[in-house]
C-alpha cells in the first residue's frame, strides 16, 4: 500500500498534492504524445521499405517455366482482383454476390525488372522527407513508452491514495473520471494461466497493489 506520508511533502497540504501530481500527470502525457509523434530514423524506414520491395519484387518475377519444359507461355506474375457486382432484381432490389479475376500485376513485374532504380529513388524521397534530428526508433519509442506508463501508473496510483485520504477527512477532492481503475482500486493485474483446463476459465488473477 501507498502511505500519504511517503507522497506528501513537508507542509504540503493534500489538495496541494493532488495537484502537483496531476502536473506531473500532463508532463507524462505531453512525453508520451511528442514519441508517438516523433518520425522514424531514416535507416529503419530504408530496411522497412527495402524489404517490402524485395517481397514484391519476388512475386513480379515470370516464370518461364513452361517455355522451358513444354515451350509453352511465360507465366506472367498475377494478383487477384475483387470486383463488387452492381445488378438489380426484377423489383429494384440489389443483386447480392461476388466476382473475381486475376489480372497481370504490372506493379510488380516492373518493380522485378527496376528493382535497384526504385529501391534508390525511394531512398531518396526518405532522405528528403525524413529528420533524422529528431526521430526515434520503433526500439527506443517502444521502451520509453514503457517507462512512461510505468511512471504514469503510480504517480496515479499516489493521486487515488491522496484522493480517498482526503474524501475521508471531509475534504471535496474528487477522482479524475479517466484515472486509471488500477489506480483507483489499488490492485494490479497478473497475467497467469487459465485455471481451467478447457479454457474456458479466466485470463488473469487481481490482487491487491503493495506489498
Amino acid at each position: 500500500m501507498i502511505e500519504v506520508g511517503d507522497v506528501l511533502k513537508k507542509g504540503e497540504p493534500p489538495a496541494d498534492a493532488v495537484e502537483r501530481l496531476r502536473h506531473r500527470l500532463r508532463e507524462l502525457d505531453a512525453d508520451r504524445h511528442w514519441i508517438e509523434s516523433s518520425c522514424v530514423p531514416s535507416s529503419d524506414c530504408k530496411a522497412r521499405m527495402r524489404g517490402e520491395i524485395e517481397t514484391t519484387a519476388a512475386s513480379g518475377a515470370p516464370s518461364f517455366d513452361g517455355l522451358i519444359e513444354h515451350f509453352g507461355d511465360i507465366a506472367w506474375p498475377q494478383h487477384v482482383v475483387h470486383i463488387p457486382p452492381f445488378a438489380m432484381g426484377e423489383k429494384g432490389a440489389a443483386v447480392t454476390g461476388s466476382a473475381s479475376g486475376e489480372l497481370t500485376d504490372v506493379m510488380a513485374f516492373m518493380i522485378w525488372l527496376h528493382k535497384s532504380a526504385v529501391i534508390k529513388a525511394l531512398s531518396d524521397l526518405i532522405d528528403q522527407e525524413g529528420d533524422d534530428a529528431v526521430a526515434v526508433s520503433q526500439r527506443d519509442r517502444e521502451v520509453r513508452l514503457a517507462e512512461i506508463g510505468r511512471d504514469r501508473l503510480r504517480v496515479e496510483r499516489e493521486e487515488a491514495e491522496l484522493c480517498w485520504r482526503a474524501q475521508a477527512e471531509g475534504a471535496a477532492i474528487m477522482h479524475r473520471p479517466d484515472i486509471d481503475p488500477r489506480a483507483l482500486l489499488g490492485v494490479e493485474l497478473i497475467a497467469a494461466p487459465a485455471p481451467v483446463p478447457n479454457g474456458d476459465g479466466l485470463f488473469g488473477v487481481i490482487r491487491r497493489a503493495g506489498p
